[in-house]
């Protein structure tokens, strides 16, 4: 057997709803209009930079519009998306950003503005 069918052979198998969907750029996006559906926050914030993690666990989050939910991950590739102040003004006004967002690498279209993890602001 030649050394690439061996290679081949042992491959792990990759389930469907485990692929990453969402892209960077997508993601990306997906933060940003969420950012932009308050215009307060979105004058004052803005995001420069995003990370993927792998994320497992519930959790119970306020999100930005005041809802409180529980939040399950299991083994979830998600990008994190902290918020920046767009100027240092607005640093002196405010001093702490109001959460982070979270885009799913893996479902499209699922996004949390998180502000509270487990009752503690962020």
């Amino acid at each position: 057997m030649s050394d690439s069918l061996a290679y081949i052979r042992d491959m792990a198998e990759i389930k469907p709803e485990s692929m990453i969907l969402v892209d960077n750029e997508l993601a990306m996006k997906y933060a940003e209009a969420t950012l932009e559906q308050d215009p307060a926050t979105g004058s004052i914030y803005e995001i420069r930079d995003m990370s993927i993690q792998n994320i497992d666990g519930t959790f119970d989050v306020k999100l930005a519009n005041g809802q409180k939910k529980t939040l399950t991950f299991h083994n979830e590739q998600v990008y994190v998306a902290p918020l920046e102040y767009r100027d240092f003004f607005k640093w002196r006004i405010k001093r702490r950003t109001p959460g982070y967002i979270l885009v799913s690498a893996q479902k499209q279209n699922v996004v949390y503005f998180v502000t509270e993890v487990e009752g503690k602001p962020l």
